[in-house]
């Protein structure tokens, strides 16, 4: 049987992921913020439309109160605002906290990374250090594998109550043979260059 808790964060995650690449710049800043407040034993995180887009609402609605999640609305700005338990709260911080260190394991592994030797994050998953063999990582698009970090980096900020306008994720990317860090690169400011 497919456990409740981990079918909303996986949801969660999908939804914010799809909302990421589909981001307009053009937006208002102030609608782009995640707020964040605890009330009375209660965490609300609003998370804005941008990370939202084209995600059925009621589907969600329907989950994540099965879960254990007090409420979800949908609010007049497109937003979506999350009431939950700190006990709840908690529980879906550490579920990210697992699916992104196996998100890490998962690149670290992967036979289609083959520059890829170590990813260390930092406690707060706002900046990575990329090992690499750098002549590999220079002759291939294993940089592309940073695009997951940076995401799930911002994900992560998203319901830790950081203002997603203000986050950035950084990635350090050093050479494994000699430990210089030869490149830096800023999630989400990445996107804008490659475009």
């Amino acid at each position: 049987m497919i456990d409740r808790k981990k079918t909303v964060v996986i949801l969660l995650i999908f939804v914010i992921f799809i909302g990421c690449t589909n981001n307009s710049s053009g937006e208002d800043k102030s609608q782009q913020e995640t707020e964040i407040s605890e009330k009375l034993a209660k965490v609300e995180i609003t998370i804005p439309k941008e990370f939202l887009q084209d995600e059925n609402y009621k589907e969600m609605i329907l989950v994540a109160k099965d879960d254990g999640v007090k409420e979800i609305t949908k609010n007049k700005d497109h937003s979506i605002t999350i009431t939950m338990s700190e006990e709840q709260h908690k529980v879906i911080l550490n579920d990210l906290e697992i699916e992104m260190k196996n998100t890490i394991e998962e690149i670290e592994d992967n036979d289609d990374f083959p520059s890829i030797q170590k990813i260390i994050p930092n406690e707060s998953f706002t900046e990575y250090i990329l090992e690499v063999d750098r002549e590999l990582y220079e002759d291939n698009f294993d940089g592309f594998s940073v695009m997951g970090l940076g995401m799930s980096g911002l994900f992560y900020q998203l319901f830790n109550g950081k203002k997603i306008k203000n986050s950035v994720i950084i990635i350090y990317v050093k050479d494994g043979s000699t430990g210089e860090i030869f490149d830096k690169i800023p999630y989400p400011e990445m996107l804008e260059h490659r475009k």
